[in-house]
């Protein structure tokens, strides 16, 4: 799934990529993070529905089936993970399928191009200039903050959405005036 995430920088004319990656960056399905517990949920799996009293054996199966590995402590079954809990998405692009959408809006942005053809110009603007028929499914805010809008992307981030949502992205933004929105496309 493509969502269409406004990330938040503050120079549009040096290192745009740069600011970007050090915005989003954590919040990648691959991000570093430190070894955490697991702990069995009730789930589905395997065509059958496993409960808290089916943990021992839900464990075991998982075990031979694909060598998975658990451990019990006093608070339950678990296994030991190190994927970010916070992760968002595989990977990403400035502008994606969405480029282009902010051409013209600040002409003076860098030049930056990447190794693929992404480009900053035409795929930032001033926040005060994002356009009010801007459905983001999430902006990253400066301090890294990602913040969840809605979980469905659609095909246009200036298509008719909710006026909740539209009212809710105006709200994000607001307090940012003085920074730049650059729009991303964030596959997960």
């Amino acid at each position: 799934m493509h969502s269409f995430v406004l990330v938040l920088v503050s120079d549009p004319t040096a290192k745009v990529f740069d600011q970007v990656d050090d915005l989003i960056g954590r919040h990648s399905d691959y991000a570093e993070v430190e070894p955490y517990k697991e702990y069995f949920e009730p789930c589905s799996w395997d065509g059958r529905e496993w409960g808290e009293e089916d943990a021992e054996e839900f464990m075991r199966r998982r075990e031979q089936m694909y060598g998975e590995k658990y451990g019990r402590d006093d608070k339950g079954y678990y296994q030991w993970r190190n994927t970010n809990r916070d992760g968002h998405y595989d990977w990403y692009s400035l502008g994606g399928r969405w480029d282009g959408v902010f051409a013209g809006m600040l002409p003076d942005a860098s030049d930056e191009v990447d190794g693929i053809g992404d480009k900053v110009r035409g795929n930032i603007c001033r926040v005060s200039e994002v356009p009010a028929a801007c459905s983001a499914a999430a902006i990253v805010t400066p301090d890294g903050t990602w913040h969840e809008i809605w979980h469905t992307c659609g095909l246009l981030p200036l298509q008719e959405a909710s006026p909740e949502t539209l009212m809710r992205v105006k709200e994000l933004l607001k307090p940012y005036g003085q920074y730049y929105a650059v729009v991303v496309d964030a596959h997960s």
